[in-house]
């Protein structure tokens, strides 16, 4: 669920439901994820807890943790990727890696590889918190969340999967806005057993319910599998140590019977990563991967930049022009977008929780 009310999502939120259950105060959010994302998440209890958090993050003290499953065998060691990222459909919450984009960095290492399955678990450190961040940086080196239907979608990157921000723009856009528009519909046009088969798996999804208030007919609650991606914010840590704050594992992030194991990094060791600069896309991923990136301080500090709030897209196999109506167009932030200014109140936009967390 989302953190904000959104859409059609209003008491089905974070906020909502916490407000309705606890009754007697204002849950102030102070980091958001992904509609899609599990893990970490702050609900500040008082303006001042919310303020000091803010604060926190708008000047980058505070150092996050994640771990996400990806495509194919990640390699050893440090990868570092500083590329600016640009939202090229605000309207479909896509972003891609663009040379006039904001600027995002992140590290990652990788904690474990299965040479049976072909996928790795990977570590991942955002140093900034672009919208789509650690998504989008993975896709870039050709590796994408094994389980991301935007950006590990070969109908919507090609082949390739859009590794070193590879295919037009113009046409991956398209392609997004028209997937699940017209693919069921070409498909049962065509083929009557597809029709017969897709019918029998949509009424097994029906509850055989309908809506109180509207009449429209009621789904089954999905399954755990379709609720979320393999990304988890696993830990956030103040960098003065004044606190320090960790999620369990999700299972599939836990080793596995075959797995080869590597070496993790401690993040409160973590300092300034390896910085990658010079070269095109494509070269800089491969220097990168072979681990011979230069070491770079970076000599001036970001300012701290306030993004509205946007919307998470989130596209399943199938699809009916009813369904396409519920879906979330646009997209939430899995990585940090420092917040937006409600009033007297201020929330930092961020990233989301399964395993809630209050205070400070």
């Amino acid at each position: 669920m989302p953190v904000h009310p959104a859409g059609r999502y209003h008491y089905n939120s974070v906020v909502e439901i916490m407000r309705f259950e606890r009754g007697g105060w204002n849950p102030m959010p102070c980091n958001r994820l992904d509609r899609l994302t599990s893990g970490l998440m702050f609900i500040a209890k008082t303006k001042e807890a919310s303020k000091s958090m803010m604060l926190q993050l708008q000047t980058r003290t505070i150092k996050k943790e994640y771990v996400a499953m990806v495509k194919g065998e990640f390699p050893e060691g440090d990868v570092v990727v500083e590329q600016p990222i640009l939202a090229i459909s605000p309207k479909l919450g896509l972003n891609r890696v663009k040379a006039n984009g904001k600027h995002a960095k992140t590290l990652f290492r990788r904690r474990s590889y299965n040479p049976t399955k072909d996928y790795s678990v990977v570590q991942c450190l955002p140093f900034t918190g672009r919208t789509h961040q650690i998504r989008v940086h993975l896709q870039f080196l050709g590796h994408p969340i094994a389980n991301d239907p935007i950006y590990c979608n070969r109908k919507v990157f090609g082949p390739n999967l859009g590794v070193g921000g590879e295919g037009d723009d113009e046409d991956i856009i398209t392609r997004l806005s028209r997937m699940g528009k017209e693919e069921v519909a070409e498909a049962v046009a065509y083929h009557d057993e597809l029709v017969a088969d897709y019918e029998k798996r949509k009424a097994e999804r029906m509850s055989g319910e309908t809506c109180s208030i509207c009449d429209t007919p009621l789904y089954t609650d999905p399954g755990a599998h379709e609720l979320g991606i393999y990304l988890h914010a696993k830990k956030y840590n103040c960098v003065e140590g004044k606190w320090s704050y960790e999620t369990p594992l999700p299972d599939w992030a836990l080793p596995k019977e075959g797995d080869v194991v590597s070496e993790v990094l401690v993040l409160e060791s973590v300092d300034i990563p390896l910085v990658l600069k010079e070269g095109n896309a494509g070269e800089e991923v491969k220097t990168s991967l072979d681990g011979n990136a230069e070491k770079e301080e970076e000599e001036e500090e970001e300012e701290s930049e306030i993004e509205e709030v946007k919307k998470e897209v989130q596209m399943p196999k199938e699809i009916t022009p009813q369904e396409l109506e519920m879906l979330q167009i646009g997209g939430e932030s899995d990585e940090e977008e420092e917040g937006t200014q409600k009033g007297d109140e201020k929330d930092i936009v961020t990233e989301k929780v399964v395993d809630g967390l209050e205070g400070k």
